[in-house]
């Protein structure tokens, strides 16, 4: 069994249960309450874009008061079209026995509901359901009414599902690790053809150039990089300017030789910008692929062979099949772009055909679609083009469980034809969307096999032979064979590189007196590793650092009567001059009305629930307390001004009891701590200001009652 049908099995039993409610009389004041959140939750969606806390109101609009129709179908509506579709079953089922009339469109929901839990059998039924009410109604009056070609389409997805998962291939799908995903969005990854390098996107926290967050309440799309050593991803660094910008900043495709990247920009409806990578290590200003390529409508994705001399994209331009088609373009003796052709039916459907990634073998045509025979939303195909009779093959879906009703995109395979990369949404993921790595067993014969036998025939083809796509001629140029010159060795003298020093002081904050901590402690925030840390007088510390590349640093110091201190700084990699840190470390006397902001203190987005990354800096304040047992503290929660206030001080109010329900589940007396929410009306700085401000006003602050 699934993991999202054991999730949707206990959410169907916590349905069960609170349908027994259903016939228990609901308090005045639950719905009330209800009533209130629910109200909270429309502001949220009027004011802005965050329908990710719009919906998580209404889920909780919806368990206080479950005989709320209204609550319950949106609860369920905003689960299909955000993250754990599979999610909206219990609250449309509940929904539907309030009110089966409540919307026109409501069998059809659950029945999308059922396709995303992989409930197939019974998303059919409902979908078989809702075709005999549109028989049976008069269906032009209503608004939300999906077509009878639209549910067909879903009844014959989980028709493929059900096969698909019949016969599930072996792949090995495997989260490539917290040093790539985030707890944000990441996706779009692209590879070198030595897998040394990975570019994907990202709408994560740390390391973006925006502080602050877009209408949705996420942060801006950044592009960032990891490269590979000793066969392990190393942290993921943002690619910087002029690559990213202060707005959305999206990667598209990598080139073989990892000197060429392909971004996207939102300028005329979206195109496709390339940027080359200089000696120094840094990137040119992206510009324009050309005007054959670009037009005045959106092009989303690209793919470029291995030769550079195919081009593979996709746009929404007139003339095409449907939504987004797939084009293909051949460079000319000049260098630039030719005109674009349509790779025809084959390919292209009248939905979304999206993402091409043209494999190392320059025939075969990895891509996405929302057509063909697939389980649902986006899945990811392969196609091998016929050069003798210049026709692509029918698709080919990767299958189970590659591919699932949910959307499955960007995909790009390794020169070996071994593995490959994507992202998805997946249990035990570290955020909302991660990369994966997918290898395929070397027996699975529908696969890997398949891959061997092409790459045989390819090279046992004539290498004359003719090579043509959509008419465009693809010419498969052979290695360059490079006659080695002798090579005369000569000894260099090379300095030895000399680790870092790094000194660090610590004083009063009031007095400047050099004072000794209780604790300090020096981490490496890529691997976690500690300096050792050498006394060499009162408050005085040093290390040397040896490093291969530069890293992040975090320093923690903490003194009885006194706050902790925390600060990052960079540690450059060791070279032979002689490189010193100097850091000095103010901690400030705690005294009654002392107020300091808890710092690098994390919530699930629009949520009270305190991240896994959080525990550092609250386990500090645990210490604090518990080195300190007569001092009492008030927890207060601020935000800024994006969204609704009624929104901002039920957050800023949930968010300030959290911390206090941890600090009082680890031993601390709750009569000490008192929680308090401010919502917007606090603001450190302006919320106009959108380089420091917003930032500033969004944080948990701490202040000392009684010492």
């Amino acid at each position: 069994m699934s993991q999202n049908k054991t999730s949707l099995l206990i959410l169907v039993g916590l349905f069960l249960w609170t349908n027994i409610l259903l016939g228990q009389e609901v308090s005045e004041e639950d719905k009330a309450t209800a009533l209130e959140v629910l109200a909270i939750a429309k502001e949220a969606l009027v004011e802005t874009e965050a329908v990710e806390l719009a919906r998580d109101q209404f889920q909780i609009a919806a368990n206080i008061d479950p005989t709320n129709v209204e609550a319950n179908y949106l609860t369920g509506y905003w689960f299909l079209r955000t993250q754990n579709k599979y999610e909206s079953v219990p609250y449309l089922l509940r929904a539907y026995e309030l009110n089966p009339n409540y919307r026109f469109n409501l069998l059809y929901s659950i029945g999308l509901g059922y396709q995303y839990a992989q409930e197939f059998e019974k998303a059919i039924s409902y979908y078989e359901d809702y075709l005999n009410k549109l028989k049976s109604s008069d269906a032009s009056r209503e608004k939300d009414v999906t077509p009878e070609k639209d549910v067909k389409l879903r009844i014959q997805e989980c028709r493929n599902g059900v096969e698909f998962m019949k016969a599930p291939i072996k792949y090995k799908i495997k989260n490539v690790g917290n040093r790539i995903n985030s707890e944000w969005w990441d996706y779009a990854p692209t590879v070198d053809e030595n897998e040394t390098m990975m570019v994907f996107t990202s709408r994560r926290q740390v390391g973006n150039l925006n502080e602050n967050v877009d209408q949705d309440l996420f942060y801006f799309e950044d592009i960032f990089i990891s490269r590979k050593e000793n066969g392990e991803w190393q942290p993921a660094q943002n690619i910087g300017e002029p690559i990213n910008t202060k707005t959305h900043d999206s990667n598209l495709a990598l080139s073989a030789d990892g000197k060429e990247l392909y971004v996207y920009s939102d300028n005329n409806n979206g195109d496709i910008m390339i940027s080359t990578l200089k000696s120094d290590g840094t990137w040119t200003v992206p510009k324009s692929v050309g005007e054959n390529i670009n037009s005045s409508f959106a092009e989303t994705s690209v793919s470029v062979s291995r030769d550079g001399q195919l081009m593979f994209f996709t746009s929404n331009r007139p003339g095409g099949y449907g939504g987004l088609d797939i084009y293909v373009s051949k460079k000319d003796r000049k260098g630039a772009w030719g005109p674009a052709k349509n790779l025809g039916p084959e390919i292209n459907t009248e939905f979304n055909d999206d993402s091409p990634f043209i494999d190392y073998d320059g025939n075969t045509l990895y891509f996405s679609s929302e057509g063909h025979q697939g389980m649902g939303g986006y899945d990811i195909y392969r196609s091998e083009y016929d050069s003798i009779n210049q026709i692509w093959s029918k698709p080919e879906n990767l299958g189970y469980p590659i591919n699932t009703p949910d959307n499955d995109i960007f995909f790009v395979a390794t020169r070996d034809g071994k593995r490959g990369y994507y992202s998805s949404v997946r249990e035990g993921g570290f955020g909302y969307t991660d990369i994966y790595e997918v290898e395929v067993p070397p027996k699975d014969k529908d696969f890997a096999e398949a891959i061997e036998r092409r790459k045989a025939q390819l090279l046992s083809k004539r290498s004359d032979e003719p090579k043509e796509l959509a008419k465009v001629e693809v010419v498969q140029q052979p290695e360059p064979v490079v006659e080695e010159e002798p090579v005369v060795e000569e000894e260099i003298a090379v300095a030895e590189p000399t680790p870092v020093t790094v000194n660090i002081r610590v004083i009063d904050g009031k007095t400047g007196a050099a004072i000794d901590p209780s604790q300090i402690v020096l981490k490496n925030a890529n691997d976690n590793s500690t300096a050792n840390l050498n006394a060499s007088g009162t408050g005085v510390f040093q290390t040397r650092i040896n490093l291969n590349q530069g890293a992040t640093y975090r320093l923690s110091v903490e003194k009885n009567q006194y706050m902790y201190a925390n600060s990052e700084f960079n540690v450059p990699a060791a070279d032979p001059s002689n490189q010193v840190i100097n850091r000095t470390v103010r901690l400030t006397p705690l005294e009654r009305g002392y107020r300091s902001i808890i710092r690098n203190l994390y919530f699930d987005f629009g949520k009270a629930t305190i991240q896994s990354s959080s525990m550092d800096e609250l386990n500090q304040l645990l210490s604090l307390l518990n080195a300190s047992p007569s001092m009492k503290i008030e927890i207060a929660g601020h935000t800024d001004s994006v969204g609704g206030k009624q929104v901002n001080q039920v957050l800023s109010e949930r968010r300030a009891a959290a911390v206090v329900k941890w600090l009082v589940d680890q031993g601390i007396s709750a009569n000490r701590l008192t929680s308090v929410g401010y919502g917007q009306t606090r603001p450190l700085a302006s919320n106009d200001d959108e380089e420091e401000g917003r930032e500033l006003n969004r944080r948990v602050e701490f202040s000392v009652i009684e010492k």
